[in-house]
């Protein structure tokens, strides 16, 4: 069991998540939490644009690199 000023800070988050359908709770007196497929969608979107911004950031980098001058020029 979580002490009490952790689950005051938890307990915000969870029904934030219930309310736009990331999460549904279950289980003996809504002790589980599973997350839903609209999360996992939402969360495969931020891994995805995480990884395309860190390759635009490689390929301004080595443009950079091989013409000696700055990466937008």
């Amino acid at each position: 069991m979580l002490p009490s000023a952790e689950l005051e800070a938890v307990t915000p988050l969870v029904n934030d998540g219930s309310l736009i359908a990331f999460l549904v709770r279950s289980g003996p007196r809504n002790a589980f939490i599973d997350l839903t497929p609209r999360w996992m969608a939402a969360f495969d979107r931020f891994i995805a644009d995480s990884l395309v911004q860190g390759d635009l950031t490689y390929a301004l980098v080595r443009r950079a690199l091989e013409t000696g001058g700055e990466p937008l020029a």
